[in-house]
């Protein structure tokens, strides 16, 4: 404050001045000058705290002691910052950058309020913070070339260089730093696959042909957290689309003058599809020198799935025939988009004789002494033409100098005419015949062998002149005239033979006599024959000709028969069927006669015989159409011109055998029950059912009568087996039917116990408990017959070795308690059996099964972090759920990237998983650790361990003053600071506010040095170091370097001169480099007086 103070001067001794009294004056008290400074501190990145020490300084004293107060900053930041004092003057601020609306320099105020007692004035700092963006790395998977059309395709991975997470959702920009290509958006593609990873897809038809270019990838973020934009150059080349020559047709063998032709597909090797040629891009040469075929020389013909090229044999060699000649093919595409590789291949070329045919139909037979005629045609076998001039050659076997005659039509046809007498018989022929002609154009020769030639015998014909039927009578001569004809030359035929069957057929005597003029005259003598048609054949033979024959029949008059039967009484059961055969005898001479017509009659009912047209005739009589009995049926017989015949047989026709078949040779039953069953009646003569059949069944002294079915045949009847003992007896069953005979059979009825079934549980077919339980099983033993339960049994189980017996309860089931600890996990055979006297024994079997004890599994902690080279513990607890005890001595699997774990049981349920972090790139990596132990249920667990980076910090001078034009360097030191120790092997970058980036020396010892280059301007620059580590997070630091003049001193010898008007003055200066120590020559020099200069 101000306050006003008296002085009081008083004076002693001479000169005796006067006194002065209550002299007043003002004072004026202010308050303490002070200051608020901070220290320099790194720009941080957005979402991370920065640390910020200020020092509040009394200016009066120069100390920070005492200087007590509370520091605030920017009402906006409220909620964001923390202060914390530090004794003495000292106030430590930690921001947290979230609070920011976004990254940028800000101008803070920080504002300290004293709360001492000396008076000190409040003091204000006002400071720029830069919250720079999050920084980040990008990667990238080098892309493969990609085939022009295709896409250039690369893989890149955005991380937050703090956290090591990745980055999804970033705007990925592709640019090409080739200066002649323009990438526009529509160009490329970019797909998030998550984890940070983004796929990368530029077409390769913007950058416009095959080269290599330069890409550049730049990922940027918008909003929060304000992650840095990354950028990367990657390297990616365009190349030829692959392509492939497909030969699917090879030249193969190729007639001479025709064209050489092969196909090919020509394809894209990605699409397979054809891609479009001309002959500008085809490059064609044949044989070892590569002779060129020129574009005139071939054709080029293009479909939709193949080309084709064809060019004249001829262009391969114009006057003879090559071998595996080689044609060379060379498709260029590659000069224009869409590129295409060139490619070649190369195919074998054959030119061969051109082919030809011969044509001649099949030789026709050629009658003996005649020319065989053979026309043939040799003929290009492509153009389809005649070939004249050739020479034809025949060669006969058996006969090596055959005579024959070749006339040349001149139009590719000849004429080639045999003599058949060179021969000396009929038969077959075989001959080759060979046509060829010599020089171009290289016609293939033709043969064909082995042809036959038939020489056959001339042809002839027979024509018969018979008398007329019955004109002739039996016993008289019948004259046959023959004519014969040679019907190759149309003339009669003398000299020949004739023969005929006629002895050899009927027996009697044919007389044979040539007339003349190819007549023949025939006299057969009929003696012993029967009125009927006797055919027989004639033929005539010569040599050299073929024989010819006619079929004669002759007709002699009527005569009587008898009717011979093979027996005179058959016998048969009825309902068979009885052969019945009869001969028909002419009795003059004994001879069967054959075509009558033989009938029986039996009770009124008329049946016709088969005649077999020997003489002898049969019949099959089904006995089933009458009665049993004794018949007398009729035979009769008659033909044209024979007298009608008849004749009586017996038939004894006896009653048939039947069978009574039943439904069961046994019949079983139980007491108190009635039994049905049926039987069948068989014919066993016709296999047959018979039904009006009346059946009894004698059982007990008691004959029952069985009712007929409603199928015929079957009959049914009922037991009362009530009140019989368990055991066998016999019943007796009977038949009586019309025509049949049965026999009594006999038939067992077997009483038997009561059926039984067990039921177990209620029906359960299955049960199921975890293994040391304990499982109630409750048995059911029923009699089926009454659904009634039985007393009284025995019960037994068994199941895996272990058996009991069950015991009776007072509701009539049975129980017993099986201890499941004996029984190994997994479904068992459980097999319950019971049985009682006069009861049937009943055995069930059901699946027991034994499932493993229920676990869990727990762990204290998902999520341990630390720092490379630290050693973290996970717990679990392993427990036993249906009981609630913790199980030891499990066995433990630990999987993950990192090396081997350390398990540790406390034979308490609790197990101590140790692991040992080792990796090599810090982010969260998953553990898998599984537990198991017999009889118990598995159990897995997923937990994740984070390696994060190591903190470290960066030492050294945060400013440098450095003269102009002077090289000076800066020692910067990392500590890690967990352990105090320096840190090396990182990558040390200086980021200059406006003049770039540059990488850091590397000391001996492991600090790092940032050289100032000596050509600066004279300004103040701010740098900031980054390192960076693969295991540790370097905080940036900032370092501020002023290039500054030089430091001089002016000093002057004198500072006071006398002189006079006029006189010379001379003043001695010095001017000094107090940066090098040294003087400074050649200065320029001003001296003033007053206003004017001095020279």
């Amino acid at each position: 404050g101000t306050f006003t103070l008296h002085l009081v001067l008083n004076w002693t001794g001479e000169p005796y001045y006067t006194d002065v009294s209550g002299q007043a004056f003002t004072l004026t008290v202010v308050l303490r000058n002070t200051q608020l400074g901070h220290l320099s501190f790194a720009p941080p990145q957005w979402g991370n705290n920065v640390t910020i020490e200020f020092v509040y300084t009394d200016l009066v004293s120069g100390s920070t002691t005492g200087m007590t107060g509370t520091l605030t900053l920017d009402s906006w930041l409220a909620g964001y910052y923390t202060v914390t004092y530090v004794p003495e003057g000292h106030f430590v601020v930690e921001i947290d950058t979230s609070g920011f609306p976004s990254d940028g320099v800000f101008t803070l105020n920080a504002t300290v309020t004293y709360s001492g007692s000396n008076y000190a004035a409040d003091a204000s700092d006002i400071f720029n913070l830069a919250v720079n963006k999050r920084s980040t790395q990008l990667g990238y998977d080098s892309p493969d070339p990609a085939p022009y059309q295709e896409n250039v395709s690369l893989v890149i991975t955005y991380t937050d260089d703090t956290t090591g997470n990745p980055i999804d959702g970033a705007t990925v920009s592709v640019s090409c730093m080739n200066s002649s290509v323009t990438i526009h958006a529509g160009d490329y593609w970019v797909t998030g696959l998550g984890n940070g990873q983004y796929l990368v897809e530029v077409d390769s038809t913007a950058l416009g042909s095959v080269a290599t270019f330069i890409l550049n990838v730049t990922v940027t973020w918008t909003g929060q957290p304000y992650y840095q934009q990354a950028s990367k150059d990657v390297t990616a080349r365009v190349v030829h689309r692959p392509t492939q020559i497909l030969v699917t047709q090879t030249p193969g063998n190729t007639p001479f003058l025709e064209n050489v032709t092969f196909r090919f597909k020509f394809s894209d090797f990605l699409t397979s599809q054809l891609i479009a040629i001309t002959k500008a891009d085809i490059a064609l040469s044949h044989g070892t020198g590569h002779t060129v075929i020129t574009t005139s020389q071939y054709a080029l013909h293009a479909t939709s799935t193949y080309y084709e090229i064809s060019f004249s044999s001829t262009v391969l060699n114009p006057s003879g025939l090559v071998s595996n000649e080689e044609i060379q093919l060379v498709i260029d595409c590659s000069t224009s988009a869409p590129y295409y590789a060139p490619r070649n291949t190369t195919v074998l070329a054959e030119t061969v004789e051109r082919p030809t045919q011969i044509f001649f139909p099949l030789v026709q037979a050629t009658p003996y002494t005649d020319n065989i005629s053979i026309v043939v045609e040799y003929v290009d076998y492509l153009t389809k033409t005649g070939i004249a001039g050739a020479t034809v050659t025949l060669t006969f076997a058996g006969l090596p100098s055959a005579t024959y005659y070749v006339t040349d039509r001149l139009t590719g046809s000849y004429e080639i005419l045999v003599p058949t007498e060179q021969f000396g018989s009929t038969g077959t022929i075989t001959f080759n015949l060979t046509i060829c002609k010599s020089g171009t154009p290289f016609y293939a020769s033709r043969t064909a062998s082995d042809v036959n030639a038939v020489i056959r015998p001339i042809q002839t014909s027979v024509i018969a002149s018979a008398p007329s039927p019955a004109s002739v009578p039996v016993g008289e001569d019948h004259v046959v005239n023959i004519t014969v004809y040679d019907t190759d030359h149309d003339v009669p035929l003398t000299g020949a033979t004739i023969n005929t069957d006629w002895m050899s057929l009927y027996g009697t005597s044919v007389t044979t006599v040539e007339v003349g003029n190819g007549v023949y005259r025939l006299v057969i003598n009929t003696t012993g024959l029967v009125a009927q048609p006797f055919s027989f054949t004639v033929w005539a033979v010569k040599t050299n000709y073929r024989n010819a024959s006619a079929s004669v029949t002759i007709q002699p008059g009527a005569l009587t028969v008898d009717i011979v039967p093979a027996k005179t009484t058959y016998y048969a059961d009825w309902g068979e069927t009885v052969l019945i055969a009869v001969n028909i005898v002419e009795p003059y001479h004994g001879t069967l006669v054959p075509d009558m017509t033989v009938r029986f009659l039996w009770n009124g009912t008329l049946y016709n015989f088969t005649d077999w047209s020997n003489g002898t005739y049969t019949l099959w009589l089904d006995t089933s159409a009458q009665d049993h009995g004794v018949y007398e049926p009729l035979i009769t017989v008659s033909r044209e011109f024979y007298q009608p015949r008849s004749k009586s047989i017996t038939l004894v026709v006896s009653k048939a055998t039947g069978e009574i078949v039943p439904e069961m040779s046994t019949i079983e039953g139980v007491p108190s029950e009635y039994v049905q069953f049926w039987v069948y009646l068989n014919d066993t003569v016709r296999n047959l059912p018979v039904a009006g059949g009346n059946v009894t069944l004698t059982w007990n002294d008691t004959t029952y009568v069985m009712a007929p079915g409603t199928t015929a045949g079957y009959y049914l009847g009922a037991l009362n087996l009530t009140g019989f003992a368990i055991g066998q007896y016999q019943a007796s069953a009977r038949a009586v039917a019309p025509n049949f005979v049965f026999l009594e059979i006999e038939i067992e009825v077997v009483v038997l116990p009561l059926p039984t079934a067990i039921t177990l549980n209620e029906g359960a077919i299955s049960l199921s408990a975890y293994r040391g339980d304990s499982v109630t099983i409750v048995v059911e033993y029923n009699n089926t017959f009454d659904s009634s339960r039985i007393r009284g049994a025995s019960v037994t189980y068994e199941v895996a070795g272990l058996s009991g017996t069950l015991t009776e309860q007072a509701d009539g089931t049975y129980t017993t308690t099986i201890d499941t600890s004996a029984l190994g996990v997994g479904p068992l055979d459980l097999r319950i059996t019971a049985a009682k006297s006069g009861y049937a024994t009943s055995q069930v079997t059901v699946v027991l099964d034994i499932m493993p004890i229920p676990t869990q599994l727990t762990v204290d902690s998902q999520l341990l972090s630390g720092y490379y080279g630290d050693t973290l513990t996970f717990t679990f607890y392993y427990n036993d759920t249906h009981s609630n005890q913790p199980i030891a001595d499990a066995d433990v699997m630990v999987t993950w990237d990192g090396g081997a774990s350390v398990v540790v049981d406390h034979h308490n349920g609790t197990y101590s998983v140790s692991l040992l972090l080792n990796v090599t790139v810090p982010r969260t990596y998953k553990v898998s650790v599984s537990f198991s132990k017999p009889a118990y249920q598995s159990a897995f667990a997923e937990v994740n361990l984070a390696m994060a980076r190591t903190p470290a910090a960066i030492t050294g001078a945060s400013s440098l003053s450095v003269p102009v034009n002077e090289t000076s360097q800066l020692v910067l030191t990392v500590f890690d600071q967990r352990t105090g120790q320096v840190v090396t092997g990182l990558n040390g970058y200086a980021y200059w506010e406006t003049l770039g980036s540059a990488p850091l020396s590397v000391m001996a010892n492991g600090s790092y040095v940032l050289t100032v280059p000596d050509d600066l301007p004279i300004d103040t620059y701010r740098v900031e170091i980054v390192m960076s580590g693969l295991y540790y997070q370097v905080a940036p630091k900032t370092v501020e370097i002023t290039v500054r003049p030089i430091r001089t001193e002016f000093v002057v010898a004198t500072q006071q001169i006398r002189t006079t008007p006029g006189a010379t003055i001379e003043i001695e200066v010095q001017y000094w480099d107090l940066d090098h120590n040294v003087g400074i020559n050649d200065a320029e020099l001003t001296v003033t007086l007053g206003s004017g200069n001095l020279t």
